[in-house]
């Protein structure tokens, strides 16, 4: 068995068939976010060379399983959230049981609730942060350029230039304004 992050692992069947598993209605913190790679060493010390049980829920877009993870009678799930070491993920979850596992994690500050409030933000929202309003313009742009070309200044009045065949010493065009040298 191995351990991805603190809310995916892989497991090995029966059959020594390797199956990726996305614990079901839980979020836990990012590798790179505060918190994260502790959360994966909680998922470890719970599971890690034990023997557990998946129910298994449907398959995600990366084509794991997305399931409830138990060993012997403790629901996984909910004791990462229970610990602190995940957030519920509301967009996911209507489990009642794991709002209140995590509220009281929250209130007795376990895990991440531990860390100041400024480095505790869901990983949905790590992920895939706001937005920004585009920045004005620091300078403003210069005005547009008008130039006559009656005289071709190796540039004929359609703007296309002229090679140097067609300028005489004068600098005029002499095939006449608006040639396409």
């Amino acid at each position: 068995m191995g351990v991805h992050d603190g809310d995916s692992l892989t497991i090995l069947d029966a059959s020594k068939k390797t199956h990726k598993i996305r614990l079901a209605e839980i979020d836990s913190p990012e590798a790179k976010q505060p918190y994260g790679s502790r959360a994966k060493q909680v998922l470890s010390d719970l599971v890690f060379e034990k023997t557990v049980t998946v129910t298994p829920r449907e398959l995600d877009r990366y084509g794991r399983v997305v399931g409830d993870v138990y060993l012997s009678d403790v629901y996984i799930n909910q004791e990462l959230v229970s610990l602190g070491s995940a957030w519920v993920y509301r967009e996911y979850s209507k489990s009642a049981e794991l709002l209140s596992a995590e509220t009281e994690a929250r209130l007795t500050r376990r895990g991440l609730w531990s860390l100041p409030e400024s480095e505790r933000q869901p990983p949905w929202e790590w992920r895939n942060p706001p937005r920004a309003e585009p920045k004005a313009a620091s300078k403003p742009l210069p005005a547009p350029i008008t130039k006559n070309f009656n005289s071709c200044c190796k540039v004929c009045n359609k703007g296309k230039p002229c090679g140097d065949s067609c300028i005489s010493r004068n600098k005029s065009c002499h095939k006449g304004v608006g040639c396409a040298c």
